[in-house]
């Protein structure tokens, strides 16, 4: 997958995408899983990841003889040198051994060994010994390695954080210091070091002694390309589990050939007063978030043949491990982990939140649709991705006087000349809309501006390249429809990005002019109106947790970032800075913001962080209007759609955009404890814990009863409960007051409405939001603020979805008499009907075959029509209108063992539509009548001649299958209220032994079916 390129249409259309915005900007990275390989069982060995069944030492709360715990307690950090930490180190090495000997795997196969985030060890193993690991005693799981992949300055004045009046200054005394003391491990490309943004800073350095207790990490320089570290970058490693350093371009070291991760960086804390300059055009200096903090580099992912990046999850899981033994107080992770489940890397990251470090972690660029975020455990900070109040623009105007602008850096400029479109310029017989290098007619293009067509960042590089060869004077570059960003592309001639509005008003103006002309200015910095959520930030609801969990959490400035790059990488190769777009820019914003709060804030757990970066986001423009995002819009032609500006919700933007003003002094915050994350994940049917039983012992939580920093509800029924607890974490006592802000159509309460606390302390608090005429089946957004006289507002957004019945899913039993409850609650008030329909155990149908017949072929006649085939029996069946399932099936408990009679079903135009074999039942999807064929293609031993005497059952479910007298519902109906709950009693008796009998009963207000419950009796 790829960075600003995914997810401009339907999920099922993105294929089509597949060589154009697919492969697009790969110079603005976010990374993202490819499908591991599956290994044949031949004996093949690949690299897996294998999790033994006890805790890591971040989160060993002891249980081992004469082994203390070494989880950390609440705001504190994982202690190294605490008593426990060693002995039980050498206690899980034991374990290691003891299951590669039992599993007789050979030590040295375990090529990586990890204990503090991870339990276990990197093996390349063979299908055999997998399956032997799966089964050895104290292997939790075995995770198959998978393929990362690539896919992808004025923050800090637009943040609040520069100037006299800003967050450095004031809090920090100066850009030079803010974030000092505290260590942000990136975990991406590697680094630059030659970059003027990771420079040597003054010394003596005040928070050396702070970074010298905590830092016990290496520069490991590497074997080519050689890195070295300073005051600066204090760590450097790197891992090549796939022996990606021997692509041509990389370097075996953690030297940065792609860019990306010198990208990150420098965004989270890059140098204060570095000046830049692109291609002439000065963007005065760019400095990082936390410019005072240190830089410790993790390179796990490496530089592909086409310009992308890849690596494994073995070194994912090694980085995370390496930086929280190392001693950083934040991971900055632009990596994506598109699987639903719950991985190592997710594991990982997991013990180190419990460690005490700060994750944070990338919303993922497939958005705007919903459900497309990625990084939303808990335990993480997702970040989504807007935009900057400037852009990088450039001028055109065209020979009609209308001027229209779009992305661009550098100082050359085009005096008007000819403009046409890269189609009309192309060679005979090519294809050169997108002005692909070989298209072009070079005496069309001599002189000219041409209009192209961007499919992505590389191909538009490509395309100025190949312009320029063909003696074009500047290029412009119009979207697919798909597309709606204006990233400034960077080409060897003037170039302009526009967006489809702009690209419009040119195309209106090219066709009405033969002798069209046009001039591009020279670049400049254009105000905008900002933020707004980026068009390919990812979104929600996240799909786990029936909407109990609101991902993103926090939005922060990801496109069109200036920040450092490598001179060596593509597409924007030989420069030293570059424009970037992706929430893997977005993420080094937080992580620097992080930094930053841990410096003033040692003893804030990473949850607490989170808390004060969410409660004080704020949701509105610089034009004071709400926030907008980017929404797909209508339909346009090739299967997509056209994406539109719509109002941004908490889906797309969490709590809102960073305010760092306000968050050294959040007030109050929700702090949630590692146990609340067990609880958690047990709810949604996953254990952190490698024990498969902890769940047993832990319990669980729902989703929606986290206490975390907003309140997501996605199943109301009626009315909703929700407990939350708050910490004083101001210097002086505080008496709060709650304001619910509910959607229309709802209604909150919250006990108790004022909360006095003095510092340190805890109180709690319950939420009731109550549906009143509210939609169904659709979210809405509100808010609670808890504000006090000091001037704290601590804010929660609130995701609400209205449900109109909850019941259950399905009733299953395999007695011939019994009864079963089916508790329903309303969402609404009035008259609720309960009704079973079709339950049916089926019709029988007598057949006689003889003789045998093993090779018939019900398609061999080659034309529609009901054969007449030896040894088999038919008969005729109808499916009626509206039915769910219709299936024949031979009751073979009155045959012989060894008897197989095979189905096929001809429809009406004697054509097959259905056929099994053996003991499978044959199903018939449409209404309609049909012949049945029996075909008895294997008789028992001594049988062959024998006659068979047997039972077709046909059976249907739906509104035209009467319901069999033995089974009813009732009571029928009932007056409901509001989240009230009722209970239907299913009861049948004397069903016969060995039928199936199914069916389902039907709950509807009077005017729609609200909900279905199927019913299974197998007596």
């Amino acid at each position: 997958m790829n960075p600003l390129n995914s997810a401009r249409h339907p999920r099922r259309a993105r294929a089509r995408l597949a060589g154009t915005v697919a492969a697009a900007l790969a110079a603005a990275l976010l990374l993202a899983p490819a499908a591991p390989a599956t290994a044949a069982d031949t004996g093949q060995r690949r690299p897996y990841l294998v999790q033994l069944a006890e805790n890591p030492v971040a989160s060993y709360t002891g249980g081992v003889a004469g082994i203390a715990a070494t989880r950390p307690k609440a705001g504190t950090r994982l202690a190294r040198t605490a008593a426990g930490v060693q002995p039980y180190r050498r206690h899980l090495s034991e374990r290691r051994t003891d299951v590669l000997a039992a599993a007789g795997i050979p030590r040295k196969r375990a090529t990586v060994t990890f204990d503090t985030v991870f339990n276990g060890f990197a093996a390349t193993l063979t299908p055999a010994e997998v399956r032997r690991l799966k089964g050895t005693p104290g292997v939790a799981r075995v995770h198959e390695n998978a393929t990362v992949q690539a896919r992808t300055n004025h923050s800090p004045r637009m943040l609040g954080l520069a100037g006299p009046d800003g967050v450095w200054q004031q809090r920090f005394g100066g850009a030079r210091d803010a974030g000092a003391g505290t260590v942000i491990g990136v975990i991406d490309t590697g680094f630059w070091p030659e970059s003027a943004s990771f420079g040597a800073m003054p010394e003596p350095r005040p928070d050396q002694a702070a970074v010298d207790a905590k830092w016990k990490g290496t520069c490991d320089t590497g074997t080519t390309g050689p890195v070295t570290c300073n005051n600066k970058v204090i760590g450097a490693r790197w891992y090549d589990t796939g022996r990606r350093s021997a692509v041509a371009g990389e370097y075996a070291s953690p030297r940065d050939a792609g860019g990306h991760g010198t990208h990150t960086a420098s965004t989270a804390a890059g140098l204060p007063g570095v000046p830049v300059t692109v291609d002439g055009q000065n963007f005065g200096t760019v400095p990082g978030i936390a410019p005072g903090a240190r830089l410790a580099i993790y390179k796990s992912l490496w530089r592909t043949a086409g310009g992308g990046s890849t690596g494994d999850t073995i070194d994912t899981v090694h980085a995370i491990e390496d930086a929280v033994r190392d001693g950083v107080d934040v991971i900055s992770m632009s990596i994506g982990f598109g699987y639903a489940g719950l991985g190592a890397t997710d594991t990982a990251l997991y013990h180190a939140s419990t460690a005490g470090v700060f994750v944070a972690a990338a919303a993922g660029n497939d958005g705007p649709l919903e459900n497309t975020v990625e990084n939303a455990w808990p335990w993480m900070t997702t970040v989504a991705a807007s935009s900057l109040d400037t852009e990088a623009a450039r001028v055109v105007r065209l020979g009609n006087g209308v001027q229209v602008s779009g992305g661009g850096t550098g100082t050359a400029a085009v005096a008007g000349t000819r403009l046409v479109t890269g189609e009309a310029a192309g060679l005979p017989d090519t294809d050169a809309t997108a002005c692909a290098p070989g298209t072009l007619d070079r005496e069309r293009v001599s002189g000219a501006v041409l209009a192209c067509r961007f499919d992505d960042k590389r191909t538009a590089v490509l395309a100025g390249r190949a312009v320029q060869e063909a003696g074009g004077a500047g290029i412009l570059l119009y979207n697919i429809p798909q597309v709606a960003l204006t990233d400034a592309v960077r080409t060897p001639i003037p170039s302009v990005h526009l967006d489809r509005a702009s690209w419009n008003k040119v195309n209106e103006y090219l066709t009405a002019t033969p002798d069209a002309t046009a001039t591009i200015a020279a670049g400049a910095e254009r105000s905008q109106r900002a933020p707004e959520v980026s068009w390919f930030s990812g979104a929600g609801p996240w799909n786990r947790g029936g909407g109990g969990l609101l991902k993103p959490d926090i939005t922060a400035p990801g496109q069109n970032i200036l920040a450092a790059v490598s001179p060596v990488a593509q597409p924007h190769g030989n420069v030293d800075y570059a424009h970037l777009s992706g929430t893997s820019m977005a993420t080094p914003h937080i992580a620097g913001l992080a930094a930053l709060v841990r410096a003033q804030h040692p003893g804030w757990s990473p949850s607490a962080v989170k808390s004060a970066l969410m409660t004080t986001a704020g949701g509105t423009d610089n034009e004071g209007k709400p926030m907008q995002a980017t929404v797909r819009g209508e339909p346009v032609p090739g299967g997509f759609y056209s994406m539109v500006k719509g109002p941004a919700t908490p889906f797309h933007l969490g709590a809102g955009e960073v305010q760092p003003r306000r968050t050294f002094d959040p007030g109050l915050v929700y702090e949630t404890e590692p146990a609340d994350w067990v609880k958690f994940t047990c709810g949604l049917g996953f254990t952190l814990q490698a024990d498969r039983e902890a769940c047993g012992r832990t319990g669980s939580i729902e989703a929606a009863q986290l206490n975390y920093p907003s309140i997501s509800l996605g199943d109301v029924y009626g009315t909703r409960t929700v407990t939350r607890t708050v910490t004083n974490v101001a210097a002086t006592t505080s008496t709060y007051t709650a304001k619910v802000n509910p959607p229309a159509g709802w209604r909150g309460t919250v006990q108790p409405a004022t909360l006095t606390l003095a510092p340190g302390e805890r109180a709690s608090f319950t939420v009731e939001l109550a549906r009143t005429d509210g939609p169904f089946g659709a979210y809405s957004f509100g808010d609670l603020t808890w504000s006090d006289n000091a001037g704290h507002t601590v804010r929660s957004p609130i995701v609400l979805r209205g449900q109109n019945l909850k019941g259950p899913a399905n009733v299953h039993s395999t007695a011939a008499t019994g009864t079963q409850a089916l508790p329903v609650t309303s969402g609404f008030a009035g008259t609720l009907t309960a009704k079973l329909v079709g339950f049916s155990g089926g019709t029988d149908r007598a057949f006689t075959v003889e003789g045998v017949n093993p090779d018939f072929d019900p398609d061999a006649a080659g034309t529609p029509g009901v054969p007449d085939v030896p040894a088999s029996a038919r008969t005729t069946v109808t499916v009626p209108e509206g039915n769910r399932d219709a299936e024949v099936r031979v009751d073979y408990a009155g045959l012989p063992a060894g008897e197989q009679i095979d189905l096929i079903g001809y429809d009406a135009e004697g054509r097959v539509h259905a056929r099994t074999w053996g003991r499978n039942g044959m199903s018939l999807s449409e209404p309609g009548e049909y012949t049945v064929l029996a075909v008895r293609s294997a008789a028992a031993p001594g049988r062959e001649n024998a006659r068979v005497d047997g039972t077709l059952r046909f059976r249907t479910m739906g509104p035209n299958t009467p319901n069999d007298e033995r089974a009813e519902l009732s009571p029928a109906s009932f007056e409901v209220r509001n989240g009230q709950t009722v209970e239907p009693v299913l009861r049948w008796t004397g069903l016969t032994p060995g039928r199936t009998y199914t069916g389902y009963v039907q709950f509807s207000d009077g005017t729609r079916v609200l909900h279905e419950t199927e019913v299974l009796i197998e007596p």
